[in-house]
């Protein structure tokens, strides 16, 4: 595992990429083993965002959805700790391939990953966990090195 010399990088996941090793995986909770793994290194602190998704819906009422990710700290939302990186709103029946115009970064937990988790919530899972119907394709993410001045959105957008 070598650290990386970058300022910043792009990972895709894909939410059947690793069933054969995690065959409990579904589409909306899984776990990707990555073909590299990643060192951020110990000298500087680093930032994730998640710049875009593809996913689909139950045909339930539109709800808001939480995108949770295992390399973030748990953050508070009502009496729960979840690592949720990002939420928006899903509407029924809809395949979604979602940029998010204003990637909102947040901290990293770790240094080094092998692997990666990934939930898709509903604010109801969170008060009884039914594992939703929803169903998450591709998430695209942003690893950003924490500088002075960077703008996380150009950055992403391919500006300097």
């Amino acid at each position: 595992m070598t650290s990386l010399d970058v300022n910043n990088f792009y990972v895709t996941l894909l939410s059947n990429a690793s069933r054969e090793i995690y065959d409990l995986n579904t589409h909306a909770d899984f776990t990707v083993k990555l073909a590299q793994p990643i060192d951020l290194g110990t000298t500087s602190k680093w930032e994730v965002g998640v710049c875009e998704i593809s996913c689909s819906s139950s045909p339930e009422g539109a709800s808001p959805v939480l995108l949770c990710f295992n390399v973030i700290s748990p953050q508070f939302l009502g009496d729960s700790t979840v690592r949720c990186i990002r939420t928006f709103l899903l509407y029924p029946n809809a395949m979604c391939q979602h940029e998010f115009r204003n990637v909102q970064s947040v901290p990293m937990e770790q240094r080094r990953y092998q692997d990666i988790r990934i939930e898709f919530l509903t604010i109801e899972d969170l008060q009884s966990p039914s594992r939703t119907a929803l169903c998450l394709r591709k998430w695209c993410f942003i690893f950003a090195r924490i500088t002075s001045g960077r703008d996380l959105y150009k950055t992403w957008r391919g500006h300097p």
